[in-house]
């Protein structure tokens, strides 16, 4: 289950796209929703916020903020081991973009995503895991610059134990 809710971001033409913006002017925060946890599901809450003065237009394909989780974009790690999860879900080849498949947010504004990542990691009860995005990624701007964001969880009692 993936919930996009970006109500205030407006499709542009390509005329209007720019291309990003600098990391400081770019806030992506990521976190686990706790009360999901509990019943077995891990879900991503993502959230990006322009601090800048100009409009910040993004593809959000392979971003937190897809309408579906088609490739593996997300460092996802056991802690106990380092070891790095297997991404079971889809992996998919689009066809180029058109301006209709960028977001835009305002400057002063912000938009939220959710992703179900139960459907494409195989989480075991009890291990703590690292969920991380290199915000290079979502703003090209930042390349070159460590600008990994990320969270960590404990997986709950009601996931399927692991060996």
């Amino acid at each position: 289950m993936i919930k996009v809710f970006l109500p205030f971001l407006a499709l542009v033409g390509v005329a209007g796209l720019v291309m990003g913006m600098s990391s400081s002017e770019i806030e992506l925060d990521l976190s686990i929703d706790s009360d999901d946890l509990t019943s077995g599901v891990v879900t991503l809450n993502a959230r990006v916020e322009n601090k800048g003065s100009e409009p910040f237009v993004f593809l959000p394909w392979n971003t937190p903020f897809d309408s579906r989780i088609a490739g593996r974009f997300l460092q996802v790690y056991e802690v106990g081991s380092g070891e790095q999860m297997e991404y079971l879900g889809l992996v998919m080849k689009r066809v180029a973009p058109t301006a209709a498949d960028y977001l835009t947010v305002k400057p002063g504004e912000s938009g939220e995503a959710q992703l179900d990542l139960t459907k494409t990691y195989r989480f075991c009860a009890d291990k703590t895991y690292f969920v991380g995005y290199d915000l290079s990624r979502l703003d090209p701007k930042s390349a070159g610059e460590e600008n990994i964001v990320s969270t960590t969880f404990k997986a709950s009692k009601g996931m399927a134990a692991c060996e």
